[in-house]
This record gives structure tokens, sequence and C-alpha cells, in this order.
């Protein structure tokens, strides 16, 4: 009972976290911030003035949610050191996972809006490539979680002398895998035509695009805190195998 509490009151302080992020994003961005909501056991709601002046000030807005959210996962890692209770390493790990998940290109999450702000500015020919790079990623991702399991770990637990029912559920992983990753995939081509209708009707808004050097820092930016969470992952994961 005492950890399921105290596991409630970890994921509100993470969202709250989470929203703060965004709600100081905005500010810096010079976005009104209307109201700022708490909720018991869901988080917290930053309701804003949503007229951004440029695509910089939207990126800047996205990008600080999941960035605090960083911030987050590394106190849990000085936590463990601190205390040396391996909660705190499973909650970053946990953690970890969300946010690299929340970084997928692909809208309404906020990697799927990062990528978007960063797109409004290239030509379109430089759009269908970052495109392409998404599903590109997505396939090979496809690829690493269908015929992994299909090649190594079946055949494993058959040597291994396993039941029919353990055989049974590694195959219907897989094909819940394989369901999984056709959503995602097809969550990014609702997000490649989505993205060519608002960005139609953003041009008539927004007129301000960013340089060529702010889209290289920016997207720079993007997948340098992809690799931290993969580094908080990796880092936590070794912390609880050597507990």
């Amino acid at each position: 009972m005492r950890i399921s509490v105290f596991l409630c009151l970890v994921l509100v302080a993470y969202m709250l976290v989470h929203e703060i992020g965004h709600a100081w994003g905005a500010n810096r961005a010079g976005i009104r911030l209307k109201a700022f909501y708490f909720l018991p056991l869901l988080g917290a709601i930053a309701e804003l003035d949503w007229k951004f002046s440029s695509q910089k000030s939207r990126w800047l807005y996205v990008f600080m949610g999941p960035t605090m959210d960083l911030a987050f996962s590394t106190v849990a890692i000085f936590g463990y050191w601190w205390t040396k209770n391996i909660l705190f390493p499973a909650f970053a790990i946990f953690f970890a996972l969300i946010d690299l998940a929340n970084l997928t290109p692909a809208i309404p999450l906020d990697g799927g809006f990062i990528l978007r702000t960063i797109a409004y500015s290239l030509s379109p020919k430089a759009k269908i490539a970052l495109i392409s790079f998404g599903f590109l990623v997505s396939l090979i991702i496809a690829i690493m979680v269908i015929f992994l399991p299909l090649g190594i770990v079946v055949p494993a637990i058959i040597a291994e002398g396993a039941s029919r029912a353990e055989i049974e559920m590694t195959k219907i992983s897989v094909i819940y895998s394989t369901a999984a990753f056709l959503v995602f995939a097809s969550s990014l081509c609702l997000w490649a035509f989505w993205q060519a209708i608002e960005m139609a009707k953003e041009d008539r808004e927004m007129r301000k695009k960013m340089s060529k050097a702010g889209i290289v820092v920016r997207f720079g930016l993007y997948l340098l805190l992809i690799i931290a969470f993969l580094l908080v992952l990796m880092v936590n994961i070794q912390l609880i195998i050597t507990c």
C-alpha cells in the first residue's frame, strides 16, 4: 500500500515537472500562461495563449517539457547513490522509456511537434527527406522487433525445452509487436499529411522561418536529448544489474 501511494506521488511529480517545463518554455518565448491546473493523480495542465510569434518560440515551448524530464531522471540517479534504494533506478528507467516514446516523431507526441517546427523552415525536398528518415528509423525498429524474436528468441526457448504455452506466448508477443509497429508507422503517415495541411495554414500566419544554423542546432539538440535518455536508461539498467 505504501509503495502504491509513493508510486502515485512520484508519477504526479513527474507529470508536474513536465508541464512546468512547457510553461517555462512558453514564458521564455513570450507566450502568456492563462492558467495552471493541478489534477490529483493526473499531474498538471498548462493552459496557454497559443499565438506563437515564430517557430522558434513554438520549438522552445515543446522542447522544455522533455528537457525537464531529463533533469528529473538524473535526480533519480543521485537518489540511488545517496540511499542505495533500487526504486530510484527503476523509476529512472520507467521515465526514460516514457520520454523516449514521447520523443517519437509522431504528432501529438512532443517529438512530432519538435520536428514539425523544424520541418516548417525546410524546403519541400528537405521535408520529404526528414519524413523518409522517420520511416527508415521505424523500419529498422520493425526489423529488430519482428525478426529478432522469430530468429533468436523462439529457437532459443525451444532449445531450452520450453513448454508449449511459453512458445505460444512468445508468438503472441511477436504478433503484438508487429501490430504496435503498424500503429507507429500509421501515426507517421498521419503526421506527414497533417504536417503538410497545418504548414499550409501557418504559412499565411507565420512568415518568419528558422535560419539554416538554427535548424541544425535545434535538430542536434533533439538528437542529443534522445541520446541523453538512452544513456540514462543504460546507466540505470546497469545499476539494477549490479545490485
